[in-house]
């Protein structure tokens, strides 16, 4: 009996081994940590600094990221402030006022150095604000972990049905647009100035995509052009083509009839005149 179980067991390992060999079972394991460095920034004594990578955001890619910070005495002949009050808080773009992570209240004797660790899968684009006093000075250096899940960083698509490039008259024009994904804001530019807020809740009904409208009124005659944006929730930015369109004052029906009025009268007086001379 003990070799018949034996037997069995020694079978299975050597099946299990066999199939593990050709591929067909796929053992998975957690992959090292590969960290790619996306911003750096550095501050001091009453200075609040933001990482520098051309914006003061700074966006990831990756679900897991991580803030490696320092702080240094500086060495000024004045008395040197020990660090205990340094702080940095990180925000999303999209929430300000809340926070994904934060250091604060630590001590440090000469040079001390952390990391603080975050994971978020809703935004992607991010504000540091970092303080320190006393004569000291600090760096954060913002690492993404390249083997950690992608971030959704596909832009919203943005198709708009009307206006079209063509004439209107000056009554009010309504712009009908779609959004292929859920957003968190919108805004349009008009002739190239500036960009206008809108409101999420405008949409229309019984149509496949997010379908938002916009009323333009008060157009002077001539060429106008609008441009629509749109942020997703994860803060992907995206701007739709520019539509082209005019204004023009039509005839109204007022002076069409005045128009014919003098048409007719006109023709009229032709007539009169064609009888008097024949009398005549």
């Amino acid at each position: 009996m003990k070799r018949t179980v034996l037997a069995l067991s020694l079978m299975l390992t050597m099946l299990v081994s066999a199939v593990a060999t050709t591929g067909n079972v796929k053992v998975t394991s957690a992959a090292s940590p590969v960290w790619v460095e996306v911003a750096r920034g550095s501050g001091g004594i009453a200075h609040s600094g933001t990482p520098e990578n051309g914006t003061d955001l700074f966006s990831v890619s990756h679900l897991e990221w991580r803030v490696r910070w320092s702080v240094v005495p500086v060495d000024s002949g004045l008395p040197i402030g020990d660090g205990s009050d340094f702080r940095f808080v990180v925000r999303p773009e999209i929430a300000i006022f809340e926070q994904v992570g934060a250091v604060s209240g630590k001590v440090f004797s000469e040079t001390k150095t952390g990391t603080l660790v975050i994971q978020n899968s809703y935004n992607r684009t991010f504000y540091i604000d970092a303080n320190v006093s006393g004569y000291t000075s600090y760096e954060l250096i913002v690492e993404e972990n390249i083997n950690s899940p992608l971030l959704d960083i596909v832009p919203p698509v943005i198709s708009i049905f009307s206006p079209e490039n063509k004439t209107y008259g000056l009554e009010n024009i309504t712009v009908v647009f779609t959004v292929d994904k859920p957003i968190s804001g919108l805004w349009y530019k008009l002739d190239g100035y500036g960009k206008v807020g809108m409101s999420l809740n405008a949409s229309l009904n019984g149509l496949s995509e997010e379908t938002h409208k916009l009323t333009l009124s008060g157009l002077s005659e001539g060429t106008h052009n609008i441009t629509v944006y749109a942020r997703d929730e994860v803060g992907n930015i995206k701007a739709s083509e520019t539509v082209y369109f005019s204004v023009e004052e039509p005839f109204t029906t007022t002076l069409v009839v005045v128009a014919i009025i003098i048409l007719s009268l006109l023709d009229l007086g032709l007539v009169v005149y064609y009888f008097k001379k024949r009398k005549g």
